[in-house]
């Protein structure tokens, strides 16, 4: 929550009541105007949240002695802050952390043969590798406390976190005990920088956080159940989302009256996933299809928002080799029932944000027509880890580590922006050499560097089209995807690779996508869409202007009575 207007506002309240006991003012006659003007305001900057009751009461008394107790030129000076104070309630932020990919075993003395880990023979004390990590190798705790850090340095008082999974390195021989005391360890870590703050911390799983990696069950309570008892989970999740965690690891949860929050076990539908796979009667997506459902349905009455979580998100690799380009990150029955799901109810689906692919990029989702009708954000890796096998090694590229920070309206869950941050990790290695600490950086915004007004499906689309368009524009787009670090070069097949799996997420239209000249790659836009994207904008400048008009309004009527007292004469022109 936006403590600024607040806090403006109790101080003001402290100084008018001090400026009334000299004035001495006598009540004035407008209790009805002032007491729906202060619900107003009330609402507006606690927007709902289920933990600002307290707020709520302290913030009632305080405007209504404000209102009651101040002369005109103090009302007008509050009219300003309140209609100021409610745009700064309406934007809130959260944070998108994923693949950590966090190797306790990590030693700068270590092989890179060996994924750095230390080597029992050969000279002792001699460095090998950097201690804030290696592009071969997964990350370093050093690297992992880095990350937290600068999370909280950069903007520490965001709404929520999304924790989204793959929390264990890649590495053979795992046991569930180090899996689960690992998670709950870095569990505890987020915690204490959420719970500061008053944060949601928002977890979901990873293909990597199973035992072994990519074999996760659909239905495997006793596993499930050992996340929340064992790796702490039953200290995120709301009570009523411990049985469908149970059941399949996944769950909802409610972030406001206006947003709720659906954490899916994408890891499931992985393609590569060997664990026993849902039937046709999937209860994850029958359980989704309701949460989307319900949501449509209370949008009728007052407009419901859901934002969409997970590791492993619909479409295709954005990298690979040849012979996996048109193969879908998801099975593909999954890949085309999600993509109805979301076409189904796109009204409500206001965004979409999944890992996995190490990659500052997104994915245009479409319905059976080819039509888009949503997007989805995949956020970059806070591991560098790329493959150092001959055939794999240009699908999973390194990258330098990234975390991500989204704006958003907390009224209609609108997003607005998102801000990617990053660590040059060859010049944080050199730096810890000079024994000085390692810099975040900011490395891109959507809406500044990549010319977006906010990231709407019908913004998504442009940006889509643009990138297709233009040369340029595509070699910023895949410089961004590894956060700057260069993973070798990116030819007309990878160029076309990238391109295709933001553009189509479908099989026939991303087959067709490959096949184009690149003079001829569009997306198709409905009109509606760009209409439909400006509506929560518009509603919130006319929520601004009722405000300000009911301030005014208030003004006046406060001028009037005063007045009507000194001067009754001049009633009869009211």
């Amino acid at each position: 929550m936006n403590a600024f207007p607040i806090l403006v506002l109790l101080i003001l309240g402290h100084l008018c009541q001090i400026q009334a006991a000299t004035l001495n003012k006598p009540p004035n006659n407008v209790d009805a105007l002032k007491k729906h003007l202060v619900e107003k305001i009330v609402q507006s900057l606690v927007d709902g949240r289920e933990d600002h009751g307290e707020t709520l009461e302290a913030l009632k008394t305080t405007l209504s002695a404000v209102i009651d107790e101040t002369d005109e030129q103090s009302i007008t000076v509050i009219a300003i802050l309140i209609a100021a104070g409610i745009a700064g309630g309406l934007i809130g932020y959260f944070w998108h952390l994923t693949d950590l990919h966090l190797d306790r075993d990590y030693s700068t003395r270590g092989s890179r043969k060996l994924s750095c880990h230390r080597i029992d023979k050969g000279p002792t004390g001699l460095r090998t590798v950097g201690p804030y990590g290696d592009f071969l190798c997964n990350t370093p705790k050093l690297l992992a406390a880095s990350t937290f850090a600068a999370m909280e340095r950069i903007k520490p008082d965001v709404d929520f976190i999304l924790w989204t999974g793959d929390n264990m390195p890649h590495a053979n021989g795992i046991t569930w005990s180090a899996l689960y005391s690992q998670t709950d360890w870095i569990r505890a870590v987020l915690s204490r920088h959420a719970m500061r703050h008053r944060a949601l911390l928002v977890p979901t799983l990873g293909n990597h956080d199973w035992v072994p990696a990519n074999a996760l069950d659909s239905e495997d309570a006793v596993h499930y159940r050992a996340f929340l008892n064992e790796a702490g989970f039953r200290q995120l999740l709301p009570v009523d989302g411990w049985s469908t965690f149970e059941r399949g690891g996944y769950y909802s949860r409610s972030l406001s009256k206006n947003i709720r929050l659906v954490c899916i076990n994408s890891a499931i539908w992985y393609s590569i996933n060997k664990g026993q796979r849902p039937g046709p009667n999937d209860p994850q997506m029958a359980w989704l299809r309701e949460q989307l459902h319900d949501a449509q349905r209370l949008g009728q009455k007052a407009r419901t928002a859901v934002f969409i979580s997970g590791h492993i998100g619909p479409g295709f690799f954005v990298r690979s080799i040849a012979d996996k380009a048109a193969s879908t990150v998801l099975f593909d029955d999954i890949n085309d029932k999600y993509q109805d799901l979301i076409a189904e109810y796109k009204d409500v689906v206001a965004g979409q944000f999944f890992g996995h692919q190490h990659s500052n990029t997104f994915v245009l989702l479409s319905d059976r027509n080819g039509t888009p009708v949503s997007s989805v954000q995949l956020a970059g890796s806070v591991t560098p880890w790329g493959s150092s096998h001959p055939i794999y090694r240009t699908e999973s590229v390194p990258t330098n580590p990234c975390v991500r920070l989204y704006t958003y309206r907390r009224n209609t869950g609108e997003l607005l922006d998102y801000t990617v941050y990053y660590l040059d990790l060859e010049k944080a290695n050199v730096d810890a050499l000079r024994r000085e600490e390692p810099q975040w950086e900011l490395l891109y915004s959507a809406r500044s560097y990549l010319g977006v007004p906010d990231l709407s499906t019908a913004s998504m689309i442009d940006l889509a089209n643009r990138i297709a368009r233009s040369p340029d524009l595509l070699s910023r787009y895949i410089a961004l995807s590894s956060s700057l670090k260069d993973s070798g070069p990116c030819g007309k097949v990878c160029r076309r690779t990238m391109l295709c799996a933001a553009l189509a997420s479908r099989l026939d239209f991303h087959a067709a996508c490959l096949a184009q000249r690149d003079s001829s790659l569009r997306v198709r836009l409905r009109k509606t869409n760009r209409a439909e994207a400006a509506i929560p904008t518009c509603l919130d400048v006319a929520i601004l202007l009722l405000v300000t008009v009911t301030g005014l309004a208030f003004i006046a009527i406060v001028k009037r009575n005063s007045m009507i007292r000194l001067y009754p004469r001049y009633a009869r022109f009211w």
